[in-house]
């Protein structure tokens, strides 16, 4: 990636929070890409906790520009969180609540390991 980024090799970075080492890690690409007048976009497929992780990284970095949100324009996300949609007229809403700003429906089933082998 750095190479990519020296050389000019990139007009958008794409990151996805869960799976390029959480929120921490998300920012420091997104700040390397900055340096480099790269904006950051975040792929956000892997469920509701993935894509509110990735409006917090969205909504603290300058160079921002866009988030994936395939799944939860269908209804998907809404109902397995508890609070507010993350999604108003094709924007992100910004958490305000402690953590993520979300947390599991108490009516959504969970498998444990043993009902999921």
């Amino acid at each position: 990636m750095h190479r990519l980024l020296e050389v000019g090799g990139l007009d958008v970075l794409i990151s996805d929070v869960t799976w390029s080492g959480g929120i921490t890690e998300a920012r420091r690409t997104a700040d390397l890409a900055d340096v480099h007048g790269v904006p950051l976009a975040t792929h956000g497929n892997s469920g509701p906790a993935s894509l509110w992780a990735a409006a917090h990284v969205l909504t603290s970095v300058r160079n921002a520009c866009a988030a994936e949100t395939v799944r939860a324009h269908h209804g998907y996300f809404d109902s397995v969180i508890d609070g507010p949609s993350i999604l108003d007229n094709g924007r992100i809403n910004a958490p305000t609540a402690s953590g993520l700003g979300i947390r599991l429906r108490d009516d959504f089933p969970v498998l444990t390991r043993q009902e999921s082998s």
